[in-house]
């Protein structure tokens, strides 16, 4: 029985080979990734209207546009890029792209390929299918946006030829680039340039009689509210604070503004030039007279421990209520101090501000006068908290549970209680990467406030940007802290001990093995003798492994490796026994044996298959740790299927790895899931693939400021790519 059915099939049932014709699937909606703009936009007829011409232009005769918007910093760049794109979106349904290149820039050099990559994503790319080289991208890039009408928009440029690197396919689409200053080259180019300064006298008026109360003050002052303009450089955000200054003081005058910014320096080009300057301190005092004693408190305080972007979550910490929080923080965004921003799709969907870029150097200044004045508080202790339970739920979304040298101050586990706000280990990383800058003046809080325990378990909740994300000096800094205060003050056994296995870890990693050596020693005395301490004695030989192999001596780190198992075998610790054990089989692969890394190998494949089986409804915490262990497995399975001459198995094995690694956000794992790849493709002897896989995994090491970077470029000199 054959039947057929056009139509509206919801109804219909029958037993045997039905063929139903329904509508195609709907294809995916393009992509806009420029995120409206939270504070609104300042007129300017002339650029704005030369940007709508140029797609106009495009429409007319079927090319492509570029055009190159300069000026400096605080000028609107950014506003005239989002205002363009909102007026104008109906012309791209391609869709719109967006980067910042500055977030792309590593060791001084633009990471093209990662920005590309981006784009073929959001365009409905697969991530598996994305090319692995820069080259193999931008074909990609071109192809997939030829006669799409998509607008491209990249900020930050530094060279011409950043502009052109980004630049779609033929066809009626536009590129808009923005930097700070004129690029050689870009005016010759054939590109439209616009050069925004600040406002002029009559648009920074505008800008001000915006404000409700204002125009009345503006119009009865119209002389004196240009020089105002001018002495604040044009720059919409510090007219921004100086109109809520005059709205919300309601006795005060254009005049009186006038007058008290005459007497505080030069005037001023661009916020770069701001910054430190009595202007500034002129600028945002009259911001800062608006704010409540909740709001100045929440001020001075983001200054001292707060990065530039934060969750609302820190508001209510700094005073202790979420009502205060809130409150707190209307009175910053009224008063133009801060702004809302568009939460990023990598972070938790929380509100999230940021400070306007002159106010982050003000309250920085601020922070220092109030610490001056006062001594421990409630504040200080209720931010090292908030801190220390962000930093915690942050990493168990990547690492999952694990042993913790906080547990020996009975403060492990107690700040992560609760729901996770953290979904996945991309998540996770990328709020311990946010609030890193922070770490080391919240250790030194929390030192100063005697809350030891929270500085140790802040310090350790860094382990996962440390160790994945390759970000050293801030982990180096928050320990050398609280290694320096335990010399003074004594700490539980086996905290000391810990502390000194991280730092050896980081010296492992950085290539500098005496002073490795020496701190897993001193960890070793310490913990050897104490039976209470077997688990911590594990994770030392672990260390004294990965230092034997860093050495040159895998035969040693195997021995290591099987001592350390055996501790956790005693202690219960199936994920212990099956981390020594791949580790193991990575040791057993340096060294040659490739059997007997296989053995070790299957055992600790085995253990995870069963833990994953017993455990189907473990939460997130626990499973984090599991999966990235067994992820890092299928690459470890790749090196010894390679070894086996079973290249077909262990690409499969290699390009699942490198995937979820790529997914998750652990870009070092990933590159080296590259260069499994890229041996791979040499021994079928693709070489421009294997080329390709090379550069990617050049490039993510470089953006990690890794010294592979160096010796992947120097292979790819070698074999002539």
């Amino acid at each position: 029985m054959h039947n057929e059915h056009h139509g509206d099939a919801r109804n219909l049932t029958q037993a045997r080979d039905v063929t139903v014709n329904l509508a195609p699937p709907e294809p995916p909606a393009p992509p806009w990734q420029i995120a409206p703009y939270v504070l609104k936009f300042v007129d300017r007829k002339h650029p704005l209207g030369r940007l709508s011409e140029l797609v106009r232009d495009g429409e007319r005769t079927g090319r492509g546009q570029v055009a190159f918007v300069a000026g400096p910093a605080g000028v609107g760049k950014s506003a005239l890029l989002v205002a363009f794109a909102l007026e104008e979106r109906q012309r791209f349904p391609g869709g719109a792209l967006y980067a910042d290149l500055d977030e792309h820039r590593r060791r001084g050099g633009l990471d093209r390929s990662a920005v590309l990559a981006n784009f073929l994503w959001a365009l409905g790319m697969d991530s598996s299918a994305i090319p692995a080289s820069a080259s193999g991208r931008a074909e990609a890039f071109t192809r997939l946006t030829t006669d799409r009408r998509v607008l491209v928009a990249v900020e930050n440029v530094r060279a011409e030829e950043e502009v052109h690197a980004f630049a779609p396919g033929p066809g009626a689409n536009t590129l808009v680039a923005t930097g700070r200053r004129m690029l050689p080259g870009v005016p010759e180019s054939g590109m439209e340039v616009l050069h925004l300064t600040g406002l002029d006298a009559q648009d920074g008026q505008a800008l001000l009689a915006e404000f409700g109360p204002v125009a009345g003050k503006v119009m009865a002052a119209p002389e004196d509210t240009r020089r105002l303009v001018a002495l604040c450089g044009g720059l919409p955000p510090a007219l921004r604070m100086v109109a809520g200054y005059l709205q919300e003081n309601t006795a005060a005058r254009v005049p009186d503004v006038l007058r008290r910014l005459e007497n505080s320096g030069d005037p001023v080009g661009g916020i770069d030039e701001l910054a430190g300057t009595r202007r500034l301190r002129a600028v945002c005092d009259m911001a800062y007279s608006l704010l409540g004693p909740n709001g100045a408190e929440l001020y001075s305080a983001l200054g001292g421990f707060g990065p530039d972007d934060f969750p609302e979550g820190l508001a209510e910490a700094v005073l202790g209520s979420p009502e205060a929080g809130r409150e707190a923080l209307d009175e910053l965004c009224r008063s133009f101090l801060v702004h809302r921003t568009e939460a990023d799709s990598s972070r938790a969907q929380r509100k999230r501000f940021t400070f306007v870029g002159m106010a982050a150097h003000d309250a920085r200044n601020r922070a220092v006068d109030h610490a001056r004045h006062s001594g421990p508080s409630g504040t200080r202790r209720r931010v090292v908290d908030w801190y220390r339970r962000e930093l915690a739920h942050a990493d168990r979304a990547v690492y999952g549970e694990r042993l913790r040298a906080a547990r020996l101050l009975a403060t492990d586990g107690a700040a992560a209680a609760g729901e996770n706000p953290f979904a996945t280990p991309q998540e996770g990383l990328a709020e311990l990467a946010a609030l890193a800058p922070a770490v080391p003046a919240v250790v030194d809080t929390a030192l100063e406030e005697g809350m030891t325990g929270e500085a140790v378990e802040i310090v350790e909740s860094l382990w996962p940007l440390v160790h994945e994300r390759k970000h050293y000096a801030v982990g180096a800094t928050a320990l050398e802290r609280v290694t320096s205060y335990a010399r003074g003050n004594a700490l539980p056994a086996g905290v000391v001990a810990r502390l000194r296995i991280y730092r050896a870890r980081i010296h492992i990693e950085l290539g500098e093995l005496t002073p490795a050596g020496e701190l897993l020693r001193e960890a070793r005395r310490e913990l050897e003798d104490d039976t209470r301490l077997r688990l911590d004695l594990a994770v030392a030989r672990e260390g004294a492994a990965l230092l034997s192999q860093a050495r040159g001596d895998p035969g040693e780190a195997v021995a290591e490796l099987r001592r350390a198992r055996d501790l956790h075998r005693e202690a219960g610790n199936p994920r212990g026994v099956a981390l020594q054990s791949y580790q193991a089989a990575e040791a057993l692969l340096d060294a040659g044996d490739t059997a007997a890394a296989r053995r070790e190998l299957d055992g600790a494949m085995e253990l995870v298959r069963t833990w994953f089986n017993e455990n189907p409804d473990a939460p997130q915490r626990d499973v984090s740790g599991w999966r990235l262990l067994r992820v890092r497995m299928r690459l470890c399975l790749a090196r010894v299927l390679m070894s086996l001459e079973e290249d077909e198995h262990a690409e499969t094995e290699a390009a699942t790895a490198m995937r979820n690694f790529s997914e998750a956000g652990y870009h070092v794992r990933e590159a080296q899931a590259q260069r499994v790849l890229a041996d791979l493709a040499g021994r079928r002897g693709e070489h421009g693939m294997r080329a390709g896989f090379l550069r990617r995994a050049r490039d993510l090491y470089a953006a990690h400021r890794m010294p592979q970077a160096d010796e992947v470029d120097r292979l790819l000199n070698a074999e002539g790519e």
